[in-house]
């Protein structure tokens, strides 16, 4: 197998021949997928108990791929001043007979060029649901409350951006689906959303 000019060896990446010419070029490339989802889902709920009350909301995004540059960029120059993800480290081809999902970083722009930008190698999926917020209160009884002239207490505890189930291997796929409308769906290694965990009171006199 040749790949713009260049015959296969250990530590390549192994190229899907879709023209079966024995040749990996432009006539191999294929639509892969949309950067932008195709839809998208919510869901909110608030409930009480006796004193406390719990509310939530999870959002969702679907059908879009992700191409994860940032993995790209860590591998193709992880001989000079970048260190590739350390799940990546582990798993880099090292002998003949290896088979790994990452490739030798040592080749990665010389000869069948394994870290090309064009290639679903760092196409990922990039569906997510999130646990977007979530409040949880405590009113505290008025009986109490009117010893001190305060006619209404609540204690509460409070998180967003608690959890995120996605099979995404970067560090987050809600910074990226909506990021530029122009190339939508490349992750340069945008800053995630940061999470949020706080606790707090309301006093009514």
């Amino acid at each position: 197998m040749t790949t713009a000019g260049s015959v296969s060896k250990g530590g390549d990446i192994i190229w899907d021949d879709l023209d079966h010419d024995g040749v990996i070029g432009d006539s191999d490339r294929r639509i892969l997928g949309n950067g932008m989802p195709t839809w998208y889902m919510g869901w909110t709920n608030y409930l009480n108990y006796k004193n406390f009350s719990l509310s939530f909301s999870f959002y969702g995004s679907f059908g879009n791929k992700i191409y994860n540059k940032q993995r790209r960029d860590l591998l193709q120059n992880s001989s000079s001043n970048m260190t590739p993800l350390a799940r990546d480290c582990y798993r880099l081809w090292k002998y003949q007979g290896q088979i790994t999902e990452v490739y030798s970083s040592a080749k990665a722009t010389t000869g069948v060029n394994n870290a090309r930008e064009l290639s679903s190698f760092f196409l990922e999926d990039g569906d997510y649901i999130r646990l977007t917020n979530a409040r949880l209160a405590y009113r505290v009884d008025r009986n109490f409350t009117k010893r001190f002239h305060i006619s209404d207490l609540q204690l509460y505890v409070y998180g967003n951006n608690l959890l995120t189930w996605t099979k995404y291997k970067g560090f987050d796929p809600s910074s990226i689906s909506n990021s530029n409308v122009l190339r939508p769906g490349i992750d340069n290694g945008r800053y995630p959303t940061a999470r949020e965990i706080g606790f707090g009171l309301n006093v009514n006199f």
